[in-house]
């Protein structure tokens, strides 16, 4: 009895293995169709371990075979209540395996919806900071701008004070040199009461040098004309270079020798001028020849030079605002070289000769913003008298 009921047993908990390794169904009636099968098949199990047993025990044993040869009902119930136990058993895991496997999957859904929000949010963040770097860019840009405008409308401010200030300072300097003139006139007269034979040209020098004086001051005018139209030339292609300090002090060059020319004089009376009776008292030396000058002359020297000096300054200052390169050769108050000439008295040659030696030392000053070879006396630029001395040479005829 025991061996019978532990063998349909064993192959009903063999069934019920093979139940668990097999899928789950998710629907009711193929479980109740898997049970009925796996009672079917442990029913007949038991036959066939019954049968097996009948043929090992032989002839001897056949009676009590006989007797035993039918199932029990008992133990087929009890395999078939074991399989379906077993089955829901299977089906119960089979359901906490397809839970736990949902809650996997979402569970990863909502780590991937985390990973989704922080990545949105750090590109969100770093949109935000791109923005405000661009925004502060463009604030620093502003100020920069605003910074730059404000340094123009100062150094225009101060360019024009200058302007201001250095006509002025031309007056007083005219003044001056016309006193000078006069005290000189008075003393070359108290001279010439001495001994005015040896201190006066003759009547004939005096008529040649007035008929020189009025071609060179007709030629001068006419150079003058084809210079003006030049000038806006030259205004004009500095401001396509970018180059508006310097192309606005050109403007106030060419401005300032239209306001020289209105003060011409057309009946001018050489009689009266002391500059065509008086006798050469100086003498001075350029490009290897030597020349000989009167007091008069020789003050128009003097201003050449400091003409030079002062417009020197400006326009240094003006390429340096520019940031151009330093290049004084290639301004054009170098190459004109007339501020302040009037065609009197020297020739222009001369007179732009030492106008570009102040010139040149004006621009040096001014394009490194400093008095090397100058001094500034309430807007007033001139050359140090110790250099002025040496530029021009004078010694005594």
């Amino acid at each position: 009895m025991d061996i019978r009921i532990s063998r349909p047993l064993l192959v009903a908990f063999l069934v019920g293995g093979l139940a668990l390794s097999a899928p789950p169904q998710s629907q009711a009636q193929s479980r109740h169709q898997k049970q009925d099968q796996s009672a079917e098949d442990s029913a007949k199990a038991a036959q066939d371990a019954k049968a097996a047993k009948d043929a090992k025990g032989g002839k001897g044993n056949a009676d009590r075979k006989g007797d035993q040869s039918q199932p029990d009902p008992r133990a087929a119930q009890q395999a078939a209540a074991a399989a379906r136990q077993n089955a829901d058993h299977a089906q119960r895991d089979a359901q906490r395996a397809s839970q736990q496997a949902e809650n996997a999957q979402a569970a990863a859904r909502k780590q991937d919806s985390r990973k989704n929000d922080q990545r949105d949010r750090q590109q969100a963040r770093q949109q935000q900071q791109a923005s405000e770097r661009a925004d502060a860019n463009q604030r620093d840009a502003a100020r920069q701008r605003g910074a730059q405008q404000q340094e123009i409308a100062r150094a225009k401010q101060q360019e024009t004070h200058d302007r201001q200030d250095q006509h002025k300072a031309d007056q007083r300097q005219f003044q001056a040199d016309h006193r000078d003139a006069k005290a000189v006139e008075k003393q070359a007269k108290a001279n010439d009461r001495a001994d005015r034979r040896d201190r006066r040209i003759s009547q004939d020098e005096q008529r040649k040098l007035i008929t020189q004086q009025q071609s060179r001051v007709v030629e001068y005018r006419r150079y003058r004309s084809s210079q003006q139209n030049l000038a806006i030339q030259v205004a004009a292609q500095l401001a396509t270079q970018n180059r508006t300090a310097q192309s606005r002090y050109i403007s106030n060059y060419q401005r300032d020798l239209l306001r020289q020319q209105q003060g011409w004089n057309n009946n001018y009376n050489y009689n009266n001028d002391p500059y065509f009776y008086s006798a050469p008292i100086y003498r001075y030396q350029r490009a290897g020849s030597y020349y000989t000058v009167n007091q008069y002359g020789a003050n128009l020297l003097k201003q050449a030079v400091n003409a030079g000096y002062q417009e020197g300054i400006q326009a240094g200052r003006a390429d340096r605002m520019d940031r151009w390169r330093n290049d004084y050769r290639n301004s054009f108050a170098y190459q004109d070289a007339s501020y302040g000439y009037n065609g009197y008295y020297l020739s222009q040659d001369d007179y732009s000769y030492y106008f570009r030696q102040g010139f040149q030392r004006g621009y040096e000053d001014g394009y490194n913003s400093r008095y090397q070879y100058g001094r500034n006396s309430g807007g007033n630029y001139s050359i140090l008298a110790t250099l002025l001395t040496t530029i021009l040479g004078l010694q005594s005829y």
